[in-house]
């Protein structure tokens, strides 16, 4: 019908055009460029206008049942993810929402519906680092974020992903929402790391049994690590295993003969190169366990130096962890300053002389300046 009508349309303004041609000539016996070329000019932008339109009816014709058939097929991922679903505006609000949601929130659907988006799920404000907000900024779909609600006095974990809904010309209309529960993936996580925590101290009595010095010296290298890491905010994660990394550091040298480790005198070369072995000694034995990745990697590499100089694989600057950079300074420190089979404890302002000399050389500078922060405040606390 629309096309019927855009064609007599078509051809009552091209009559008057050509009547408009014939009067002109009529008129002015003879063709005039100049009288005739607007009318000219505007009879082929018809012909061109009509000729697109037609083209953009084909083409709309073609797409339709694509069109249709996508939609039921966002209807049907709508009803059957195996997630919580919901259907935002750009201001948080919700519009429709799958049945998960009511599983996963503890509300039923219809309290649900007009509600922001981070009332049911967050505190009443927009949440910290939200992904609905960064879908609205980009344009694009966010994942990843974990969110944790109560839903009937227990606490639950979710993972969310955000997706933009556009329109043919870009604009986002509406977004999707999804929360997969992830409360059990956590638990059993939680789990893993309880199981895994145990191994690492069984790990530590094993060094301790070894050799007492040893194990004592581990301790005080991991609360030294963790104040330096504190002071450089680090994040829990980096924490977590900074701190594990500290406890294990030292556990290759149960590979290393017991005469080498207790010798009270100078080490010969050959001795000092069978000692420079416990850092890959340490890595070898826990790179398999897949959850101390980079501790194994800290370990190998805590007697690397700044400038590349250090051992077993003459790393430096960035390609040391910070977790390894931190705790080398850190084990460092307390071998300074403790009792030795070889010589006696030095006192702190001594050990930091000898570390600040080490700037930039054996040590990162930025866990230097952070380990003078902390011996300074644990010496204004001494005062007061």
């Amino acid at each position: 019908m629309k096309k019927i009508a855009v064609l007599v349309c078509f051809m009552g303004i091209s009559f008057n055009i050509l009547s408009t041609i014939k009067h002109e000539l009529t008129e002015y016996q003879g063709i005039n460029f100049f009288i005739l070329q607007p009318s000219v000019s505007f009879l082929l932008l018809m012909f061109i206008a009509y000729a697109i339109f037609l083209e953009y009816r084909k083409t709309t014709k073609d797409t339709q049942p694509e069109s249709l058939a996508s939609s039921d097929a966002m209807k049907s991922l709508f009803k059957y993810m195996p997630g919580a679903v919901m259907t935002l505006e750009k201001d948080f609000t919700i519009i429709d929402v799958n049945e998960l949601v009511s599983k996963v929130t503890g509300f039923h659907s219809r309290d649900i519906k007009g509600k922001k988006c981070y009332d049911v799920l967050g505190n009443g404000d927009i949440c910290y680092d939200c992904l609905v907000q960064k879908a609205l900024i980009s344009g694009k779909p966010e994942c990843g974020t974990q969110l944790t609600y109560e839903v009937g006095g227990k606490q639950k974990y979710g993972k969310q992903t955000v997706i933009p809904i556009k329109d043919r010309y870009g604009n986002i209309e509406y977004l999707y929402e999804i929360v997969i529960d992830m409360t059990q993936e956590v638990a059993l996580e939680r789990e893993n790391l309880e199981i895994l925590m145990d191994i690492v101290t069984s790990m530590a009595h094993l060094i301790e049994s070894r050799d007492p010095s040893t194990g004592a010296h581990c301790i005080n290298v991991q609360s030294i690590a963790l104040s330096i890491g504190k002071i450089m905010e680090l994040n829990d994660k980096d924490l977590k295993e900074l701190s594990i990394a500290a406890i294990l550091h030292d556990i290759g040298k149960i590979g290393i003969p017991e005469s080498i480790l207790n010798k009270p005198g100078r080490l010969t070369d050959f001795e000092f190169s069978i000692i420079q072995r416990h850092p890959q000694i340490g890595y070898d034995a826990i790179k398999n366990i897949k959850q101390l990745q980079k501790v194994s990697e800290a370990i190998r590499d805590h007697h690397e130096h700044y400038n590349g100089e250090g051992y077993p694989n003459g790393k430096k600057n960035e390609e040391i962890s910070m977790i390894a950079r931190i705790l080398t300074v850190a084990d460092v420190f307390e071998a300074l300053t403790s009792d030795r089979v070889y010589r006696k404890a030095m006192r702190p302002k001594q050990a930091l002389g000898i570390i600040q000399a080490g700037k930039k050389q054996q040590f990162d500078p930025r866990v230097v300046d952070a380990l003078l922060e902390l011996v300074y405040k644990e010496k204004a606390k001494q005062i007061s």
